[in-house]
Order: C-alpha cells, then structure tokens, then sequence
C-alpha cells in the first residue's frame, strides 16, 4: 500500500471475485490503491464491530502478508462477490494504524467517505449455529443482492457547508448476516410498525431475554433520527445529543468514542476535539469535549445525563464532572437518556443565576476545571439502598415506584440518620403518610407522588407535553394506596402516559431524603452526606 497519503486522499481495497471452493482455506488477496476523496471512484464501506477478538487471520494485501481479526476476515469471505471484483473501503486496513499522523487526517475525513461510498455494508456477523439457515432466510432478511435485481444508488455531494447527519450517512444502507442480506428500507419499515402499533408494549424485556430485539429496534431508531435535521425545541441534533445517542457504542480505541462520530456534526462545532490528536490521554479528549459542549450549547444541559460510569470502568484520571463515554454497564445501570436531556428546560432551578460565563469556561479549555455558580439546598442525609438486579436488565416501574414509596414515606421515622425538626403543622401521632411535607401544601404521600412524576406528563419520545394536574396525581396515590392483601378486589394498574412518565424519573436514579426532610431523586451513586 502507498506509504504516504496528501490530505485529500483515501485508500481503497480491490477485491477479485471469490475463489473457487477448493481455494476456500486459502488467504484472501487483493491490492490497495489511493484514490481521492471527492473524486469519481467508486467504493463500498464496511461497518462492523472491531471487537477483543484475540483470534487472529492472514490477508494478503499487494502481496504482503497483514494480520487482521477473524471477525474481520469472515466479513470479507462472504463479501467476496462470485462473478465480479468489488472496491472497499475498511478502517482498519484503509488507514495506518501505527501512523498517528495518518489516523488524525484520515478520521477527519470519516463523515466524507462514509458519504462518498456508493452503499455501506453493515456486517453483523454469522448466523449462530443454534439457528437453522432455513429459519434464519425465512427472516425478513432476502437473498444476497447481487443476486437481486440492482438498485439505483446516488452519491450524495453536500458541501462542508452544508453537511447534516442525513448528508453524512450513506444513502444505501445494507445489513449483511451471513449469506443473507437485508435493505435498511425494509429494516426501517418493519421498526416504525413496531413504534406506530397500539397499544405500545414494552413486550422485549418480557420475550426478548437477550435484549436482541430491543437493541437493533433502538439502533435502527437512532440511525434514521441522525438522517433527519429536527430542529424543534427538544429535538435538535447537537453535538452533545449525537453522543449520547451513539455512547453505548463499543470502540477498540476509546478516543474514537468520540473521534468516529464528528462526522455527524457541522465543521467547528467543538474546534478543539475536531484536531483528532491520537497522541492525548483520553481522559484529556472527554474533559475538553465536554467544556466544548457547554460552549456549543452555551448552557450546562450537555452535563445532564453523565450516567457516573462505574469506577472499575471509568477513564483513568477523568475529571468528576467531564462526560466519560464510557456506557453503564447493561440497562440496569442506565438512566432514561433522553428523558434528562429534554426535561433539561422543565427544571432550570438557575434562572435567577443569570447566564453562565462563558468567558471562564472558554480560558480552562485543555484544563481539569470547570467554573460554574451555584446554590446548595441541602444536604442528603438518607439515601433509598436498591437491590441489585441479577437479571441486568430494569424492574418492572410499578415494583420501582412501590420500593421507593416504601424508603421515603412508610419506612421515613425509622431513618435514624435523618434528624427532623417537624413543622407546627404536624400532628406527633399522625401516620407517615399523612404528614404534611415541608411548606405545608400537601401530605408526605401527595410529595412523592409529584417527585414520581417530575410535575409533568411526558409523551411517548420523552419530551414534557404539560404540567401534571390533579387527576395525574391521582392515579398514582391509587396505586400506591390500594391494598394488596384484598387480592379480589380490582388493583389499579399504571399505564400510558402515567407509566412512561414515571418510568422516565425513576429508572436507575435512587430517591433519597435531605436533612430538612425534602425528598429527591438523583443517580445510583448518590451518598449521605453529598
């Protein structure tokens, strides 16, 4: 391969057709050519996971020998047409991965060859052995493509300027399954009956034990999302939303957590992170994003849903308050993401603040700081233990909301470490349930009811639709209120908007109880004391 590349050129891999059966075992050859980024070659690319596969395979490139993993090479078995060559592009052997130099200019370019390929071929893998092929064809997924007849593809030309998440992803998708194929029209199809059918059910957490389902349908959902430019209120493609969105991601290197997504974002919006400096600890990267997010936004929501990975998992040396890109580990850990991004203007408690100075924060870019004013409440004084969950997968909501109502309200007098002086309002022998809470508007059990819900009622894309009333609030006192023990009488069950707002507030957030007896909820980390 050329050892050199001038910043507009690309490397792309020439396939012959495959060989015959009884040259099956044998390494896969091909040449490798420069080309230039936004000239009129044609080329593939191929997505798929880099993974910790330690087994590794022998290609052979220009008639020298490159070790690759064996995932990559059952890829480009089956990619290999029959009947013609094919032209692909191919991070890990388009781009030196030794050459920092060469890597920083080259995933700079990312968004543009993604844009530029004439189809993008997400490999997931073969199909395991435990499912027949014959089952696996009587899938949505058809026969291979080139076997079909050809569909027209364009080639998508946005300038720099003009470049959008829709411009930047490939015009033709294809997911490939062993032999088998699937076009990212019928994929998208099929997920969009899922979100249209009613009454919508959460059925894969009860019949998808695996979470296969659930995880493709929300990738699908994500990469159709970043083709559309939504620039209502809540639903603007930021930067900050882009990685959440795409932070569960798994990458061998951890900058390109961050570095293999900049594609999506207009040129300059995070000046800094764009340099794509492999030579930076990755904790230096996710500090300086983040103080770049905040500039972007000129607010502090890109700080609203840091999931506090794990320390076993966290990025060595990281800043508390930089965003480690590090996902939570499984869904048992993680907070409902974009119900804390969009609620982010239902709870600015900082207006009176007045602006954030930006100037500040502009000086400790590259730096461990980040300058903010605020206001201390309180201080937590008990905090709601929750069990761990075997099965790494949520608790039912009802049973969430249920414990929690158990901590904050029955099992409230019994917290020795939580000393209240209680408001004149109180009556001494009343029962915990019935105490007014602080401010005297209403009872302890109406309080935790409005914390459940946050004070609003969300639609199904987790967005605030109104201010929760009375009637919201009802709901849930009568589930909280019915008596399990009465099992013939008819139990009032949380559905609908009710059920998915509650969900919303509570999934893996901890509710806890301040030194002045005022009830919140806040992340599983959260500890006495904060």
């Amino acid at each position: 391969m050329p050892s050199t590349l001038v910043p507009d050129e690309i490397r792309i891999l020439d396939f012959p057709p495959a060989p015959g059966e009884e040259d099956i075992e044998s390494p896969i050859e091909c040449t490798t050519r420069a080309i230039k980024l936004n000239g009129n070659d044609e080329y593939e690319a191929l997505s798929y996971v880099w993974g910790t596969d330690q087994e590794t395979a022998i290609v052979r490139i220009s008639g020298q020998d490159v070790r690759i993993s064996k995932t990559l090479e059952k890829a480009l078995r089956r990619l290999q047409l029959p009947h013609r060559a094919r032209a692909l592009w191919i991070d890990q052997l388009c781009i030196d991965q030794n050459n920092a130099t060469e890597k920083m200019q080259q995933v700079r370019h990312m968004g543009a060859i993604y844009e530029g390929c004439t189809q993008c071929v997400a490999w997931m893998g073969e199909v395991r052995d435990d499912i027949a092929l014959a089952d696996a064809d009587a899938s949505p997924f058809p026969r291979p493509w080139w076997e079909r007849s050809p569909r027209p593809t364009g080639r998508s030309r946005a300038s720099a300027a003009s470049r959008t998440p829709d411009a930047v992803l490939p015009d033709d998708l294809t997911f490939q399954w062993g032999p088998l194929t699937l076009p990212w029209d019928v994929l998208h199809d099929t997920t969009q009956t899922f979100f249209s059918a009613e009454p919508r059910t959460y059925f894969a957490f009860d019949h998808d034990p695996d979470g296969v389902w659930d995880n493709l349908i929300a990738h699908v959902a994500w990469i159709h999302n970043a083709h559309i430019r939504d620039d209502s209120e809540f639903r603007m493609s930021t930067p900050s939303q882009l990685i959440h969105r795409w932070r569960s991601r798994e990458a061998t290197n951890p900058l390109d957590k961050i570095y293999g997504v900049l594609g999506l974002f207009d040129s300059g919006s995070l000046p800094l992170t764009e340099r794509c400096d492999y030579e930076l600890m990755p904790a230096r990267v996710y500090a300086t994003m983040t103080q770049e997010l905040i500039l972007n936004e000129k607010g502090l929501r890109p700080l609203t849903v840091n999931p506090r990975v794990e320390e076993a998992r966290a990025t060595p040396g990281i800043p508390s308050w930089a965003l480690a890109l590090a996902a939570p580990d499984g869904p048992a850990a993680r907070p409902a993401t974009f119900a804390l991004i969009y609620g982010y203007w239902s709870y600015q408690a900082d207006r009176r603040l007045g602006p954030i100075n930006l100037d500040i924060i502009e000086a400790q870019l590259g730096q461990d700081k980040l300058t903010v004013t605020g206001v201390l409440i309180d201080t937590v004084a008990a905090v709601e233990q929750r069990q761990e969950n075997r099965e790494d997968r949520p608790l039912p909501i009802e049973k969430t909301l249920q414990r929690s109502y158990q901590f904050a309200v029955l099992e409230q007098q019994q917290q020795q470490d939580v000393a209240v002086a209680f408001s004149e309002m109180s009556i001494g022998n009343e029962s915990p349930e019935k105490r007014l809470y602080p401010g005297g508007l209403y009872d302890r059990t109406e309080a935790f009811a409005r914390l459940a819900l946050g004070d609003v009622i969300r639609d199904r894309q987790h967005v605030p639709a109104r201010t929760a009333d009375g009637e919201d609030v009802q709901k849930v006192l009568d589930f909280l209120q019915r008596d399990v023990e009465k099992e013939h009488e008819e139990e009032p069950e949380l559905h609908g908007p009710t059920r998915n707002t509650i969900r919303d507030v509570l999934l893996n957030q901890r509710v806890f109880i301040t030194a002045r007896d005022l009830l919140g909820c806040g992340h599983l980390d959260t500890q006495a004391g904060d």
